[in-house]
This record gives structure tokens, sequence and C-alpha cells, in this order.
């Protein structure tokens, strides 16, 4: 029969053991060096993002404020439009009419000045 060393076999269950042990720390240190990386990552990719939806969403205000000047313009320039035919049909003359006729005043009145000297 083969004679059974107690202490070689302690010995090889020790040092597996430790060896267990060593490598569940290893695992664990290596997870949190994992976790820690994935975390920084994530952070980065999420500022990358909050960055980008920042541009994202200044470029769509632009572009609706842009939208709102110009349905604003179109409204402004129709109520004008409207207004000038509502008070042509009432035969109040124009604001170009008017300089016409203050030009052709100022004309006469200066041929009268003439006349009278």
């Amino acid at each position: 029969m083969m004679k059974v060393d107690y202490k070689q076999v302690r010995e090889t269950i020790e040092d597996t053991g430790k060896n267990l042990w060593f490598a569940g720390l290893g695992v664990l240190s290596t997870v949190e060096k994992t976790a820690r990386n994935t975390f920084d990552d994530l952070v980065a990719k999420g500022k990358n993002r909050d960055e980008n939806d920042v541009t994202m969403v200044e470029k769509s205000f632009d572009t609706v404020v842009e939208q709102v000047k110009t349905v604003s313009d179109k409204v402004d320039q129709g109520v004008k439009d409207t207004t000038r035919a509502t008070l042509n049909r009432f035969g109040v003359p124009s604001s170009d009419q008017i300089q016409d006729l203050i030009a052709r005043v100022e004309t006469l009145n200066k041929k009268v000045e003439e006349m009278g000297n």
C-alpha cells in the first residue's frame, strides 16, 4: 500500500486555497477596474451626448426662431397690405402719395415766392 503524506496533502490544499483566494481578489480587482473604466466611459459618452443634445436643441431653437420671424414678417406684410387697401378704398392717400403732394406744394410755394419778388 501506498503511504499518504498528510503533510503534503495539507500543504497542497492550503496552497490551492490561497491560490483560490488570490484568484478571487484578482477577479474582484479586475471587475472593479473594468467597472470604473466602464463608468468613466459612460460618463464621457453622456457628456458628449449632452453637448450634442444642447447643440441640437440650440439648432432647433434657431430654426424655430427663424420660422417665427418669417411667419411674423408675412403676417405683418399682410396686415399692412390689407390696411393700405382698406384706406385706399375710403380715398385716404398712401404715404407715397402724401410725400408726392408735399413735394408739389413745396415747389408751388417756391414759384409763388419767386413771383412775389
